[in-house]
């Protein structure tokens, strides 16, 4: 599997994830809802590296993926630790 649908199906991943904390979130502490509202503008940027990434050539794609795959680390360890909080 190349990289690009590697990193797709982590997007996928990340966009249940999402929905999952969503559904729990109106009962949230504040703290967490400031939390979300900070993990939202990581999805927009991860987001916005996946879209340059399908749209760049391929020369400078590997840059471009390696970024998008660490943001998008950061990204579901957010997403993983205001879904713990919101279990407790």
């Amino acid at each position: 599997m190349d990289l690009l649908k590697e990193l797709n199906k982590f997007a996928d991943g990340l966009e249940q994830l999402r929905d999952e904390i969503k559904v729990q979130l109106h009962l949230a502490s504040l703290e967490s809802k400031q939390e979300w509202e900070q993990a939202e503008k990581q999805r927009d940027h991860f987001l916005a590296k996946l879209n340059e990434i399908t749209k760049e050539n391929s020369r400078s794609k590997e840059g471009l993926i390696e970024k998008a795959e660490m943001i998008g680390e950061e990204l579901k360890s957010t997403y993983q630790r205001i879904k713990d909080k919101l279990s407790e």
